[in-house]
């Protein structure tokens, strides 16, 4: 985010820690909300709406050069992600094992991590032969397909272990 914006002519500081602050704040509000919204969609549209608010949240990014909208992009992805990760944790602690739960939290916890030191070698090449905004849609695309994929699996295995 610090490169972006820099590109697009908010060099200092401030910019990158207003953005990001977006996202914790987001993610942190749509996480303690998280226990309602799975009630409410189960285990299959909790996390496709959080796929898609992020995806919303990079269509943003792809299309605005204003901090104002360039925030809001960030509260959708901090959103889904407070919505995202909440719900893969529980499923994975629901269906573990009890004397395998340390590790199943410890995995998806380290494949977060990994996630993100991982993401800087497969970004920077489409950043650098489709810049930034590009890279954004692409981003948004590929979550709206998450999203897409999720929903359907999840929903249908969730729908298909209620009793009739």
């Amino acid at each position: 985010m610090p490169f972006y914006l820099s590109t697009i002519g908010f060099d200092g500081a401030s910019a990158p820690a207003q953005v990001l602050s977006m996202v914790t704040l987001a993610g942190g509000v749509s996480a303690l909300a998280f226990g309602k919204v799975i009630m409410r969609l189960g285990q299959g549209l909790t996390p496709a709406l959080g796929f898609l608010l992020m995806a919303g949240g990079f269509g943003i990014l792809d299309w605005v050069h204003s901090m104002m909208m360039i925030n809001l992009g960030a509260l959708l992805i901090g959103a889904g992600f407070g919505l995202t990760m909440p719900t893969f944790f529980a499923i994975a602690l629901d269906t573990a094992p009890a004397r395998h739960r340390g590790l199943v939290s410890g995995a998806i916890t380290t494949s977060i991590f990994l996630g993100q030191f991982i993401s800087p070698i497969f970004s920077m090449p489409l950043v650098t032969t489709i810049g930034y905004e590009g890279a954004f849609g692409v981003a948004a695309l590929i979550l709206v397909a998450m999203a897409v994929a999720v929903g359907t699996v999840f929903h249908r295995r969730s729908r298909s272990t209620v009793p009739a």
